[in-house]
């Protein structure tokens, strides 16, 4: 877990054997997937009390699109209006840092009808960096709800160090989004129906593609049929 921090520091030694030591001490121990169960009996945790918890999630009922789109700040509303939005969150640290950055590469490939949301502090190592019109940064907002509820997907763009289950797709799956992950990030998470699993940053281009395209299929056939119902009420002008 602290290995992102801290590098090659022996310090990550101390705290493996602090950890192992509670884990070696527990009645029970809980694990969110099958890996780290491994990884402790390996570590000499007795796997008899080591058990794999498949939790379960539920979208809430405040993720609704339409009724929370008045929470967002004006300036944000107005960019995301009839935009596919891909949404991102994340704290100020080195592994959503370089999330971020395959996000702006990603954007400037990208149609522009494809907004890149990135909610949360994450913005602070970003300051002066010169993005894509399609990008827009929140920085710290005090509540996710109502800027994860506004996207079309979500991404957790993950590829480097198993650090474990990651904290914020529980924020995803409340809110009952497709998501985009890695196959580290899903750790925990494969048997949610929602999570669209990648290798690869082509990968996940791929998928965002795919989904936009259905997306903007689908708003051409609404704005068709709105078409041939006024064209049927009031004739043709």
């Amino acid at each position: 877990f602290y290995e992102d921090k801290l590098g090659h520091n022996p310090l990550i030694n101390v705290y493996k054997a602090i950890e192992l030591s509670v884990c070696k001490a527990a009645d029970l121990v809980i694990c969110f997937n099958p890996y780290d169960r491994e990884r402790l009996a390996k570590d000499g945790v007795s796997s008899e009390k080591i058990i794999v918890w498949k939790f379960n999630a539920q979208a809430e009922r405040s993720c609704d699109k339409e009724n929370i789109l008045s929470r967002i700040p004006l300036a944000i509303r107005s960019r995301i209006e009839n935009k596919f939005v891909v949404g991102f969150l994340g704290a100020n640290y080195t592994l959503n840092i370089i999330a971020v950055k395959y996000i702006l590469k990603i954007s400037e490939k990208l149609p522009k009808d494809i907004v890149f949301l990135i909610i949360g502090s994450v913005a602070e190592a970003f300051k002066g960096v010169k993005v894509s019109s399609n990008v827009i940064f929140t920085g710290y907002v005090e509540d996710v709800k109502p800027y994860l509820a506004i996207t079309n997907v979500l991404l957790n763009l993950k590829f480097t160090s198993d650090t474990g289950i990651e904290a914020k797709m529980f924020d995803y799956l409340s809110c009952g989004k497709l998501i985009i992950s890695t196959r580290i990030g899903a750790v925990g998470f494969e048997h949610f129906p929602n999570i669209i699993i990648v290798d690869n940053l082509k990968d996940a281009v791929r998928e965002i593609v795919r989904l936009y395209r259905e997306w903007s299929t689908k708003i051409k056939s609404k704005t068709r049929g709105l078409a041939l119902m006024g064209r049927d009420l009031y004739g043709e002008v």
